[in-house]
């Protein structure tokens, strides 16, 4: 709950909306920076991701049938990992756990393989954005 509260608020600071979008994001560059143990992605690098994923959503026909129950379970969804994620990384850096670490790392690795459908050494931010690489 703590991490949902804290993301929607600097969500709503931002001025963008706590949707689908926002999860995604939210997700992407948590997982990606987990997985890589890199820091935290430039403003840059998330504002353009946060546009192309909105791109994609708002142009993606068969995400209108999806109900919006179904969008919130999504959006709890990948905001909860995200949180377990950045939680348990976090604990590994400040406990200097590297097992803990590897643990996190392996589990960020499985859901960008889950979420993303992607290889997780293939993905990596850069300073203006995230690369497929």
């Amino acid at each position: 709950r703590a991490t949902r509260t804290a993301f929607e608020k600097e969500v709503k600071a931002k001025g963008r909306s706590n949707n689908l979008t926002a999860a995604y994001t939210f997700f992407v560059a948590t997982a990606v920076t987990v997985y890589h143990d890199d820091p935290e992605p430039s403003d840059e690098a998330i504002d353009n991701l946060w546009d192309s994923l909105n791109n994609v959503f708002v142009e993606n026909t068969d995400l209108a049938e999806v109900s919006d129950v179904e969008k919130q379970q999504i959006y709890e969804t990948l905001v909860a990992f995200s949180g377990l994620l950045l939680a348990g990384h976090m604990e590994g850096k400040s406990s200097r756990d590297s097992e803990t670490l590897q643990l996190y790392r392996q589990l960020a690795g499985f859901m960008i393989h889950l979420v993303l459908k992607t290889d997780p050494d293939k993905i990596r931010f850069a300073k203006d954005g995230l690369n497929l690489g």
